[in-house]
């Protein structure tokens, strides 16, 4: 779906945000900087620590229907960063595709070497959970948009 910035409001706008950690380039209120649009003279929002699980969320005080997610790497609109970004979902997408074929030579050698089907292992309900994370989602939308004509533009 696309939309029109002049159709899109804002809930997060005068919100708090909160992160799990701070990084040495962190700066003061970090997590809220995310959601300001003047970041004076830092191009980014906020950095969290290297850890296991780090997250940024945003109280939006109610519950409210979300259509959509805007989610920017830094403020700048530089054709550099938009162009490493196609180069690693690119790069991501052929290593994956190699992966699978070089699987495929191996089991049609050796059968015995194929892989159970997820469903059979002990923790697969526990690992189907993933798909609920926003950036599963995030990361399948950027898959979709990679398929279609339409790219998206992040």
């Amino acid at each position: 779906m696309i939309f029109k910035e002049q159709d899109v409001i804002n809930l997060a706008i005068g919100k708090n945000a909160t992160q799990s950690s701070i990084s040495i380039w962190s700066h003061i209120d970090d997590a809220n900087r995310a959601i300001n649009y003047d970041l004076g003279d830092i191009n980014f929002a906020f950095h969290t620590g290297l850890e296991d699980n780090p997250y940024w969320m945003i109280d939006l005080e109610n519950i409210e229907p979300i259509d959509c997610i805007r989610i920017a790497n830094r403020k700048e609109n530089n054709k550099d960063i938009k162009r490493k970004r196609s180069y690693i979902l690119s790069y991501i997408k052929e290593t994956h595709q190699n992966n699978q074929k070089f699987y495929q030579e191996k089991i049609k050698a050796n059968p015995s070497l194929k892989l159970l089907p997820l469903e059979t292992y002990p923790d697969y309900n526990e690992a189907i959970k993933i798909k609920e994370h926003l950036s599963y989602k995030f990361g399948e939308a950027m898959i979709e948009a990679d398929k279609s004509l339409l790219k998206l533009m992040v």
